[in-house]
């Protein structure tokens, strides 16, 4: 069992202008035009979402519930992982259109980010995600329930010094703004047990 996460450990990048952190909540609300992306090749360049991160050197398992009331396509709230503006993870929800939203993730490298998604009901506003990092090595999963979780993807970062910064972000790439919630933010030992290449 984990222990509840102290948000008082947790900084901003890129505060929003409406924003709460509490005991084990936290309540925001995007500012439009921010993102997370980049894509050197078509200058296309965007590190101006919002994340509330922390610290952390040794291998864990975090996980918090996020509710995300979306108004526009690309809207998204999740996790995020860091370990410079080249080197990061995102996963998350990210609404499409008004049909669908999307569990996804982004993984960058070398200034570089790539998209994977599964869509889902746009009815579905809210998600329990967890991340795993193994040294360099990391694992997502994604709940409905909270209880049983399914596996999202799996990436490795090109970490420099061993530390890196995880928590939760949200942003809105369009002229849009939508309220994120983040709670049950839990941080465990790592849980991630089954290992690759094993005969």
């Amino acid at each position: 069992m984990g222990k509840r996460l102290d948000t008082s450990l947790l900084t901003w990048m890129n505060r929003p202008t409406l924003a709460t952190v509490g005991k084990n909540r936290i309540i925001l609300s995007t500012d439009p035009f921010t993102d997370f992306w980049a894509n050197h090749l078509r200058r296309q360049i965007r590190f101006n979402g919002h994340a509330a991160l922390f610290p952390i050197r040794q291998n864990f398992t975090l996980t918090a519930r996020v509710r995300a009331e979306f108004h526009a396509p690309y809207d998204q709230a999740g996790l995020f992982v860091m370990d410079d503006e080249s080197d990061w993870g995102k996963v998350g929800l990210e609404c499409r259109d008004g049909l669908s939203s999307s569990v996804c993730s982004t993984v960058t490298y070398g200034g570089f980010s790539d998209w994977a998604g599964m869509p889902v009901s746009s009815g579905i506003h809210h998600m329990t995600f967890r991340l795993h990092r193994r040294d360099n090595e990391f694992k997502a999963e994604f709940s409905f329930n909270g209880q049983r979780f399914k596996w999202l993807r799996e990436f490795s970062l090109p970490l420099k010094e061993g530390v890196v910064r995880a928590g939760f972000y949200a942003c809105s790439p369009g002229d849009s703004s939508f309220d994120a919630e983040f709670s049950d933010m839990m941080i465990d030992s790592l849980q991630w047990t089954e290992k690759r290449n094993q005969n």
